[in-house]
């Protein structure tokens, strides 16, 4: 890696923090009770996190350079590490964002849809921050 791109990635860091901030606020708070903790994919990564299979419906959630994965969703890094990367080019800006993208989506997901499983609602096709999943392959093997 060249001299830029270090200090844009550390800058990127740097802008990202506040999610950071919070990504690391609930994944110490998972350790006591069975999260384990690593590096990787760009991010601080708390892995087999209680509860987040049952909050997150496809089993991961990625607060600034932080990824939480539920227990099978670790398959999920290269996507989680496309959000870090969000992150750090839109900072603070990335959870209103997803916010409304979540939002949008829920909108206009199809109320038959609601009781199939899968990445749910919140992954569909007007969510901007996630992207297809079926078409841009995000989610391999999956079908929204």
């Amino acid at each position: 890696m060249t001299a830029a791109v270090v200090l844009l990635d550390g800058l990127g860091k740097i802008w990202n923090l506040p999610n950071t901030i919070l990504g690391l606020s609930l994944g110490v708070l998972t350790l006591p009770f069975g999260g384990r903790l690593g590096f990787g994919h760009n991010a601080v990564e708390f892995m087999e996190c209680p509860l987040m299979d049952r909050f997150a419906p496809c089993g991961a959630i990625t607060l600034g350079n932080v990824i939480l994965y539920g227990r099978h969703a670790y398959g999920l890094a290269e996507h989680e590490r496309v959000h870090t990367l969000q992150g750090q080019f839109i900072g603070p800006a990335y959870l209103p964002l997803n916010v409304i993208g979540m939002a949008l989506s829920l909108l206009s997901w199809p109320v038959k849809r609601l009781r199939r499983p899968g990445c749910g609602p919140f992954h569909g096709r007007l969510n901007f921050m996630e992207g297809h999943p079926a078409k841009d392959g995000l989610y391999p093997g999956r079908r929204p």
